[in-house]
């Protein structure tokens, strides 16, 4: 079975998770996924991958965040996963966010 992102939110659809960016990436493939608790990360990120994390290290730091994401862009990343428990505010000029 090919594990796409759509399916991820398909999984999480439950009202405890909301896709809050990159409706255009819902066919990107899945193919492997890593948890990640420490900033830099970066040497760590490969393409296809589903990065879940708290948000603990980044939750003061807006750039970490964007930059956490230009960085998994750049390696053709396929989703973040973030558990908002640290992280619960999102830089609004940059994404749709809705908190559920």
């Amino acid at each position: 079975m090919k594990l796409r992102v759509k399916d991820i939110v398909k999984i999480w659809n439950n009202g405890a998770a909301s896709l809050v960016a990159g409706q255009e990436g819902l066919m990107r493939r899945i193919e492997v996924f890593d948890m990640m608790e420490q900033p830099n990360i970066k040497p760590w990120l490969r393409e296809h991958l589903l990065l879940i994390t708290t948000g603990y290290v980044i939750r003061n730091d807006k750039e970490a965040l964007l930059n956490l994401i230009r960085d998994m862009n750049e390696v053709n990343a396929s989703a973040l996963a973030i558990k908002t428990r640290f992280l619960r505010i999102f830089p609004k000029k940059h994404f749709n966010w809705r908190m559920n």
